[in-house]
């Protein structure tokens, strides 16, 4: 039976979205430097193991916290993306909440450039993958049933996309069928068509390439049974508690609905790491939530 596109485990996060769409900013709840985040005894270690793969471990404290300032610096144009009525939304606050240990986790994968604050607003500050052999590629064997968020590389121009999955290998399908699609529904699909769709309909000038010279990498994954002790590394504001209080319907566990939102926070954050020019999505994240699912569909 095919999974709804809405599951269990956003109904009352998206009930509580209804009431209120423009909510007043409150002061953040991690008032925390990212290097104390990632240089506190244990914290590394903790973060390691719940991940997918081997991390290597980057304990650069500047980095961490030149980072903490850019995705600070860089989340508003991403709340412009939401629309007028979606600034003061409350997943904004639960991503400004968590910023600091964001920019923590991403320093540690060794996934951030070394000097972030030569870097304009608009460039990326993730690694190249010519300099780096932290990013882990995606294998159906190992990663099908993970959970976290990926990202897609582009040979010729780096990291094109970020995405969220609550199943790694149900996503990766959609996006294969997707690009395969002589109908495309998102801008992605129309600008990384397969070969077989180029060929069917000729050289088109406006893609930038083909799906099939595109790589998956995981950005941060975890297996579901490290949700727990990932879920306990975030800050959880009593606000954003009271969103997602279970209904006596739902059949998800408060740790699987925190997995979720953070799939959607790891998204976004590496979003925000890429270059605006080569970032084919033009979604704010946290779809479901902000209800705003159709940014770049063609349709």
């Amino acid at each position: 039976m095919a999974k709804s596109f809405f599951d269990s485990s956003d109904v009352t996060l998206m009930k509580a979205a209804l009431h209120d769409v423009t909510a007043v900013q409150r002061p953040c709840a991690d008032t925390r430097k990212a290097s104390d985040i990632l240089l506190a005894q244990g914290w590394a270690e903790q973060f390691q193991a719940c991940l997918t793969g081997s991390v290597h471990r980057t304990m650069d404290a500047s980095t961490a916290n030149a980072l903490q300032d850019a995705l600070a610096k860089r989340l508003p144009f991403c709340a412009k993306r939401a629309g007028p009525d979606k600034q003061g939304h409350w997943v904004f606050d639960f991503v400004r909440d968590n910023i600091p240990v964001l920019a923590a986790m991403i320093t540690c994968a060794g996934h951030a450039k070394d000097r972030i604050r030569h870097f304009g607003d608009n460039e990326s500050l993730l690694k190249d993958m010519a300099s780096t052999t932290h990013f882990v590629e995606y294998s159906a064997s190992a990663h099908a049933d993970h959970q976290g968020a990926y990202l897609f590389w582009d040979r010729e121009r780096g990291f094109i996309r970020s995405g969220k999955a609550d199943v790694l290998g149900h996503r990766k399908k959609a996006h294969d069928e997707g690009a395969a699609s002589s109908s495309p529904k998102l801008e992605f699909y129309r600008l990384y068509p397969t070969k077989s769709v180029v060929e069917k309909r000729g050289i088109d000038a406006l893609i930038r390439g083909v799906y099939e010279d595109l790589t998956m990498f995981l950005a941060l994954t975890w297996e579901p049974k490290r949700s727990a002790e990932l879920v306990a590394m975030f800050t959880w504001h009593p606000d954003i508690i009271q969103r997602f209080e279970l209904s006596k319907k739902s059949c998800a566990s408060r740790t699987e609905i925190k997995a979720g939102l953070i799939t959607y926070l790891i998204e976004l954050a590496y979003d925000l790491l890429l270059s605006r020019a080569n970032n084919v999505s033009k979604n704010p994240g946290f779809e479901k939530h902000l209800q705003v699912f159709d940014k770049h569909r063609m349709d």
